[in-house]
């Protein structure tokens, strides 16, 4: 069985080696493309080419921490909190009204008690 998906990952993987070169060359042309469409006539700037566009996408993508992703492999911090958050959600969707309310008085108080802490605090 195990032999079965080798052969086909590496079927599935000379298909997708070319897909992600087209995919880098196509994005270093949108960014060449948008930059020289819009910034010289309205910043007046220089026409810029391919080469640099991808400079530019790459300094973006040190600079502004671009193109995260979120998958099953991917293990830093962001991608965890976000999982986190997604299940909490799912299982508080599971809970009934009476369990919500026992959880929002455990966490937050009650309205009452927010009350009091605001008029003893003025």
């Amino acid at each position: 069985m195990k032999d079965f998906k080798a052969k086909k990952f590496k079927k599935y993987k000379l298909f997708f080696i070319p897909i992600f070169f087209l995919v880098v060359f196509g994005v270093g042309y949108l960014v060449m493309f948008l930059w020289n469409a819009i910034l010289p006539d309205v910043t007046r700037v220089q026409p810029i080419t391919y080469w640099q566009a991808m400079g530019i996408l790459l300094l973006s993508k040190i600079l502004f921490g671009g193109f995260k992703g979120c998958g099953p492999k991917h293990h830093n911090r962001e991608c965890r909190q976000h999982r986190g958050m997604h299940k909490l959600k799912h299982k508080w969707g599971k809970l009934n009204d009476q369990q919500k309310e026992k959880i929002e008085k455990e966490w937050f108080g009650s309205a009452d008690d927010i009350n009091e802490e605001s008029n003893q605090n003025p």
